[in-house]
């Protein structure tokens, strides 16, 4: 004999949960976002060199500059003493002014790089004062007289170590304010000993130390 079927419940089926939406994580406002920090660095180069242009003959210097590093890029100014170099009048060779210059120069600068090497291009000014000091019965007429140039340097920097640096640069100059210096051959004879020329170099040669960056 057949089974009966067996007896429909009444209940209607338990309804299954629709899937709730998860929460999503709100980022914080731009203005509450930790700022990325730039890293800087420090250095101090020592330099030594010679140029022409600005005092007599081909004049050696020695100076001294402190910078602020970038990632690509650096801040840096200083002071520069250039050694005596000498003039004399063609009519008395015997007769003329030494001539001295203490110089400063404010600079900025981008910084390629590739791999230890480092090839900066600068631009800034300097200013100096250039002292002429007569010998030979000669006397200037102006002994203490201003100089001021826009500079331009590009430079090659080679870094044996993180915190060491040893490098080159060319400085090209394109004067502002030129010294022109006159001297008295005889008494009552004044003459054009020294002017300035409008375009100078000068080459160096450096080691730098640097800390932090």
């Amino acid at each position: 004999v057949p089974e009966a079927p067996p007896p429909i419940s009444d209940t209607a089926p338990a309804e299954i949960p629709a899937p709730q939406p998860q929460a999503v994580a709100e980022e914080p406002p731009a203005e509450n976002a930790p700022r990325r920090r730039v890293p800087l660095g420090g250095a101090v180069r020592l330099h030594a060199g010679a140029g022409v242009g600005v005092l007599p003959a081909v004049s050696g210097s020695a100076g001294v500059r402190v910078g602020l590093l970038g990632p690509h890029w650096r801040v840096e100014g200083g002071a520069d003493r250039t050694f005596r170099t000498q003039e004399t009048f063609p009519e008395e060779p015997d007769a003329g002014a030494g001539f001295t210059m203490w110089s400063g120069t404010v600079r900025g600068c981008y910084v390629p790089t590739w791999r230890r090497l480092e090839f900066p291009v600068c631009g800034g000014a300097s200013a100096g004062l250039v002292r002429a000091e007569g010998f030979g019965g000669g006397r200037t007429r102006n002994p203490r007289t201003a100089w001021a140039a826009a500079v331009v340097a590009p430079g090659l920097v080679w870094l044996p170590h993180p915190n060491v640096g040893l490098g080159a640069s060319i400085d090209a100059f394109v004067a502002l304010w030129r010294p022109n210096f006159t001297g008295e051959l005889r008494p009552g004879v004044d003459l054009e000993l020294h002017v300035a020329a409008p375009v100078a170099a000068q080459a160096l040669g450096f080691v730098e130390f640097r800390w932090g960056s």
